[in-house]
């Protein structure tokens, strides 16, 4: 077998100072993808902190291009219902676990090896927010993913608490809040999340 080929990876930065130790995250979380995908051609991380001062809070906006053999993929992370998107590193890793599931999921599309049955996507609730009305599920690829409570089937979402398994539909609105689940399940089981705050 050839030795693994490193990926090109530019970084940008927008409204902050550009950072060694950030770009080389970046760049490390980038080489990754090969594993999801060894055809990536190059990839274009904008890492843009908020226009201003005004903000109380500072929610750090990720997006990632990926080049491939046909055609390219866009992935964009920022979502202002995360408290973690407040650190910059957060942000970065979120987005690029997004970028490795998005990649992984067209290997498998390509390769033929997925089913119907396995197309509906599965994690575990990170946290929920009952006075207002949604919640966070995390991925196993550790994305983080946005539902209402008018999304949970079957009234479930008063009984939703952390570790709880679910099975979800990504919302295909082309919303670049994030990922947004239309519809969630509750399963049987449960894991061991870092809720927020949480340290280690």
């Amino acid at each position: 077998m050839n030795a693994e080929r490193e990926l090109p990876v530019q970084v940008i930065f927008r409204n902050m100072a550009p950072s060694s130790v950030i770009q080389a995250r970046a760049v490390e979380y980038g080489q990754r993808l090969m594993r999801f995908h060894p055809r990536v051609m190059n990839c274009r991380v904008v890492i843009a902190a908020p226009e201003g001062k005004h903000h109380r809070k500072h929610f750090y906006d990720i997006r990632i291009h990926l080049t491939l053999p046909r055609g390219s993929l866009e992935v964009g992370r920022g979502s202002q219902h995360d408290e973690r998107h407040t650190n910059v590193y957060a942000a970065l890793r979120d987005a690029f676990a997004a970028a490795a599931r998005r990649l992984e999921d067209k290997s498998r599309r390509l390769s033929g090896r997925v089913k119907h049955h396995e197309a509906q996507p599965h994690g575990a609730v990170k946290f929920v927010r009952p006075e207002e009305s949604y919640g966070i599920i995390e991925t196993p690829y550790g994305d983080s993913v946005y539902f209402h409570a008018n999304s949970v089937v079957g009234g479930a979402f008063q009984r939703l608490r952390p570790g709880d398994k679910v099975r979800y539909v990504l919302a295909s609105d082309g919303s670049g809040a994030g990922l947004r689940a239309s519809t969630v399940h509750q399963t049987s089981g449960r894991v061991r999340v870092h809720s927020p705050g949480s340290q280690g």
